[in-house]
């Protein structure tokens, strides 16, 4: 306010209102004090979609972290495969390396959903930092920790983590 402080503001208004014995009405109070007027719902609604907006952001975060490690396992599990010498008896030519491919990527979004190597929970974490940064004026850290418990303890949210070809 033109480098007049708020509260010297008020304070000469209030003197002004005694000496003309006018009464200064709340919200001019609080315009003048640079408090909202906004209640304390809507404090604990902004909160509230807080945690919901940070929820889906390290959702999609999540999912997508673990489809890179079905993506990583995938190309470890073909270039496995490589190494081990064809059988020229039961080769089943081209049909047999497409069903191969397929269960490879099945195996490793499989195996990605369940997080048993952890590269998507490394991912997760490391990544994580920089999303929730955004919302640690408005939560806790208590708050923005639990979430993220809460998304990496629940292993399968039935999301399908397969590859698509």
């Amino acid at each position: 306010m033109n480098g007049i402080s708020s509260f010297n503001l008020n304070g000469i208004y209030s003197a002004y209102a005694a000496q003309k014995d006018v009464s200064v009405s709340k919200s001019l109070k609080r315009k003048l004090s640079g408090s909202s007027d906004k209640p304390v719902s809507s404090v604990k609604t902004a909160k509230k979609k807080a945690k919901e907006s940070l929820t889906g952001e390290l959702k999609q975060l999540d999912f997508v972290s673990r489809q890179f490690e079905s993506l990583f396992l995938h190309q470890l599990i073909k270039s496995m495969r490589k190494t081990v010498a064809k059988n020229e008896l039961f080769n089943g030519g081209w049909a047999e390396e497409v069903y191969t491919d397929m269960l490879d990527m099945e195996r490793a979004g499989s195996w990605a959903n369940t997080r048993s190597f952890g590269l998507s929970t490394v991912l997760f974490e490391q990544l994580s930092e920089g999303v929730t940064g955004k919302y640690q004026q408005t939560l806790s850290k208590n708050d923005i920790t639990a979430i993220k418990k809460s998304l990496l303890t629940s292993s399968t949210d039935n999301s399908d983590i397969s590859l698509k070809i």
